[in-house]
């Protein structure tokens, strides 16, 4: 372990997932890193089956508190030749301060050329087994950790409509092909994940650009909607940001704002139970378009407001409700 390095990695659709990383180990064939991330990017992580964590791979054990959780990460086979020539002759801690320092379109900063081995937080101990360099961790492995060969499959270039899905390996199950209707009908296009009941798609808007991750609960009769800032919110900014966030929520007639105190990033979050009733476009229109028109809002306060208006001025770009 070594004093934390932060980096940030981002999603396939550009959102951002900032981590701390603890721990590096090279071989001539593989790349490892330990990071450690808050427990609202834990959420955010968990939700979206970043790095490789979808269902299927994930073993038995679960993450149940709420503080700082710890991932195993091993780098797809292709780019570790790549990135061992860059960081080689450096110490373990250098050579993630020289990852850091990638562009943020770099392939090495993808989320998902990275594959979770195990996910883990600390356990309290009883006082009489506290002491320095005393841990018990829980949580689980993934089927990853059993793998000799891991390759990460990129997307197809410039995708706007939904990524092709053989519906005999997968079908769209009901919540999550009414999302796929809505959106084609829209002309808004989306790439769906495998195996996740989910969608993502990159937004342009009036005033910003962002990422767009719908998630449907089949079993809860549940859709999530998130629109996520590809930027973080700088560590200084942050407290303006959290009141500007308490003056904008009053305004939303569903949902919120949220931000990553930790890693600074901005969100509005939406949600619907649609219990027995049937998902239909108006349905939708309230939990995804109201998403997309208060994100787009949002963001033009988000942005006066970085700019150098005073809250309260920022504030008022978000309109009153109707």
């Amino acid at each position: 372990m070594f004093e934390p390095v932060r980096v940030t990695l981002r999603l396939p659709v550009g959102a951002p997932v900032p981590v701390e990383v603890v721990d590096a180990a090279a071989s001539l064939s593989q790349y490892r890193m330990t990071i450690r991330v808050s427990g609202d990017v834990w959420e955010e992580i968990d939700l979206v089956g970043t790095f490789n964590l979808d269902d299927f791979a994930r073993k038995p054990g679960r993450i149940v508190g709420d503080g700082d959780v710890q991932i195993d990460l091993r780098l797809a086979d292709a780019e570790v030749p790549g990135l061992l020539r860059r960081i080689a002759g450096m110490t373990p801690r250098d050579g993630v301060a020289e990852l850091a320092e990638l562009p943020p379109d770099s392939q090495l900063l993808l989320t998902e050329v990275w594959f979770a081995l195990r996910v883990s937080e600390a356990l309290e101990l009883p006082p009489e087994l506290q002491g320095p360099g005393r841990e018990v961790r829980s949580g689980f492995s993934t089927i990853w950790a059993d793998t000799d060969t891991l390759v990460y499959t990129p997307p197809q270039a410039d995708e706007v409509v939904e990524r092709r899905v053989d519906p005999a390996d997968e079908p769209w199950p009901p919540l999550l092909a009414a999302v796929g209707d809505y959106l084609r009908a829209h002309d808004i296009g989306f790439v769906r994940h495998p195996r996740a009941d989910m969608v993502s798609a990159e937004i342009q808007g009036h005033e910003a650009a962002w990422s767009l991750w719908i998630h449907t609960r089949e079993s809860q009769r549940q859709v999530l909607v998130y629109s996520i800032n590809p930027h973080t919110v700088d560590e200084p900014d942050r407290a303006a940001v959290t009141e500007l966030i308490g003056r904008l929520n009053p305004k939303m007639l569903i949902g919120n704002f949220e931000m990553s105190h930790d890693g600074g990033s901005f969100r509005c979050r939406t949600s619907l139970v649609v219990n027995h009733a049937p998902l239909d476009g108006e349905l939708l229109a309230g939990v995804i378009g109201a998403n997309l028109t208060a994100m787009d809002d949002g963001m033009a306060a988000l942005r006066a407001l970085l700019d150098g208006v005073s809250v309260e001025e920022a504030a008022m770009r978000f309109p009153d409700p109707v």
